[in-house]
């Protein structure tokens, strides 16, 4: 449909066009054991932390930066720790 194209035409629009790589958040938090952050939380600390940060057009849990790779699982590991973790009862059972 039009209304379709033009979400489509807009987000590539709004796409970094000099950053080649993306990264899906599933993916990363898999890594991290731990659920998967909301893209707008990712991309509101990288904008903080003053890199430009995008949606990739295929992809929509996927994330376009140019933060280095250290500063995006960077934020990660401090979600984890804030927001994403297991309950304290479970932490407290696993250690």
């Amino acid at each position: 449909t039009a209304a379709r194209i033009a979400g489509m035409l807009t987000t590539v629009s709004e796409e970094l066009p000099d950053v080649p790589l993306f990264y899906t958040l599933p993916d990363l938090s898999a890594t991290l054991h731990s659920p998967t952050p909301r893209m707008r939380e990712v991309q509101a600390a990288l904008m903080n932390a003053g890199y430009r940060v995008s949606q990739q057009h295929k992809e929509p849990a996927a994330v376009k930066t140019d933060a280095p790779p250290e500063v995006l699982w960077d934020v990660l590991r401090c979600w984890v720790r804030d927001f994403g973790g297991p309950p304290s009862g479970k932490r407290a059972a696993a250690a």
